[in-house]
C-alpha cells in the first residue's frame, strides 16, 4: 500500500503536470522532504496541508482547479475527507 499507492499518486500527479504545463521535477524537493521526514517522526505527526489545517477556502480552490481532472478530483476529495475525518458535503 505505501509503495504502490504512493507511486500511483505520483503517476497521477505526473499526468496532471503534463496537462497543465508543469515540470513534474519541480515537485521532487517536496516529495523528497516528505519521505525524508518519515525517518525523524511518525507520519501521524507530520500531516500538513489545507485539510490538516481545516482550511476550507484553500480546499475549495483546489476542488475548483481539479474540476477538469475528475479522477484526481475524486481522489483529492476522498483523501481530504479522510484527513478531515468528515465528509466535505
Amino acid at each position: 500500500m505505501v509503495n504502490n499507492f504512493s507511486n500511483h499518486i505520483f503517476s497521477l500527479a505526473e499526468n496532471f503536470c503534463k496537462k497543465e504545463g508543469i515540470d513534474f521535477a519541480e515537485l521532487l524537493p517536496l516529495i523528497d522532504n516528505t519521505f525524508y521526514r518519515l525517518r525523524e517522526a511518525p507520519p501521524s505527526t507530520l500531516q500538513t496541508g489545507p485539510a490538516a489545517r481545516e482550511d476550507m477556502e484553500t480546499i475549495n480552490k483546489h476542488i475548483a482547479l481539479l474540476n477538469k481532472h475528475p479522477q484526481l478530483l475524486k481522489l483529492y476529495e476522498f483523501l481530504t475527507e479522510s484527513i478531515l475525518g468528515r465528509s466535505l458535503q
